[in-house]
């Protein structure tokens, strides 16, 4: 992702979403939040941004931010109050393993995010 925006410098917004994204998943939270924390502003998101906010809170829970990240999660649910650790198993996230995915849903169902 750092080499495609460095190719393309007018790069779309979610070239440093999915950069985030894979900061996160790669264990980098403290990179992965420099990125989110520079592609939106955390208090007042587009709605097409939402979807990483549970990434966020994970990464924000590995750091030992728990505070931020529950925050991350009220945001989120107050736009859109329906939102569930189930909604982010149907979106099928690109995990290899079950395990990997567990991971993921147990993380932001411990700050916060409902079943």
């Amino acid at each position: 992702m750092k080499e495609a925006i460095r190719l393309n410098p007018f790069h779309e917004g979610w070239y440093v979403e999915y950069l985030g994204w894979a900061y996160e998943e790669a264990g980098m939270p403290k990179e992965a939040v420099e990125i989110f924390e520079q592609a939106v502003d955390l208090r007042n998101p587009r709605d097409d941004q939402l979807w990483y906010f549970p990434t966020l809170a994970v990464a924000y829970t590995q750091l030992g931010r728990t505070d931020d990240a529950r925050k991350i999660v009220e945001i989120l649910l107050s736009r859109r109050p329906n939102y569930s650790t189930s909604e982010i198993v149907s979106r099928a996230f690109p995990y290899k393993t079950k395990e990997l995915s567990d991971k993921y849903v147990n993380a932001v169902r411990r700050v916060g995010l409902p079943e």
